[in-house]
């Protein structure tokens, strides 16, 4: 951990690999924060799960890291990916729930500014995007579900999709309150948040939660 970058590193090599990607480019200086893996609790009493939460002077982004090997394409909002061995995995668009955690983190971050009787504080929108991180992603995805999707920065022509960097979190989208910059650190204190505990071990098993997740069908 540190003041710049909270979070203990993921037991899971792939999204490990991903966070790093963002992290040897996050700046050195300056108002940039980063929360990775964690759970917070959402006034629904739903336990969220997160990957990362970025806040830099110009946004503040909710990223889902999915790491899918091999070709990305789209039959409406389900996405299949099929690896060079012709093995397939097909998933629901992750964005609809990544938008939802992220209006509820501001939900709670709202609360906490109450809470802190921090009055001059302004709590920003929450843009929330998804990072398809493996180096051998080809994505062809419609422009539709392709909307604030991104890959490896560097790999722009292979993924077909802009960079997590360069596309994303380092890109100025808004001017973010100072306060809240000032702030954010004791913010995500005040509501609770929790590194991620994706496994449990019981006996000879290692159950994984990254099997479960929520939404209308779960």
């Amino acid at each position: 951990m540190s003041n710049r970058w909270w979070g203990k590193p993921s037991e899971f090599p792939w999204e490990q690999a991903a966070l790093e990607h963002i992290r040897k480019r996050f700046p050195t200086s300056g108002n940039y924060r980063a929360w990775a893996g964690f759970t917070f609790t959402a006034r629904s009493r739903r336990i969220r799960e997160c990957d990362l939460f970025a806040v830099t002077p110009t946004g503040a982004y909710l990223v889902e890291i999915k790491s899918h090997p091999g070709k990305a394409t789209n039959r409406g909002s389900d996405w299949t990916f099929t690896d060079r061995h012709g093995r397939r995995r097909t998933i629901s668009n992750p964005l609809h729930l990544t938008d939802l955690k992220a209006k509820e983190l501001k939900n709670l971050l709202q609360w906490a500014v109450q809470k802190l009787g921090l009055r001059d504080v302004r709590v920003p929108f929450i843009e929330a995007g998804v990072f398809l991180s493996d180096t051998d992603l080809r994505c062809e995805f419609d422009e539709v579900q392709s909307a604030n999707v991104y890959g490896r920065d560097g790999l722009e022509k292979q993924t077909k999709l802009p960079g997590i960097w360069d596309g994303l979190l380092g890109a100025p989208h808004t001017r973010i309150d100072p306060g809240f910059l000032r702030h954010v650190g004791r913010l995500m204190e005040t509501i609770g948040i929790m590194p991620m505990d994706r496994a449990l071990t019981l006996g000879e098993y290692t159950l994984n939660k990254r099997s479960l997740d929520s939404g209308p069908t779960w």
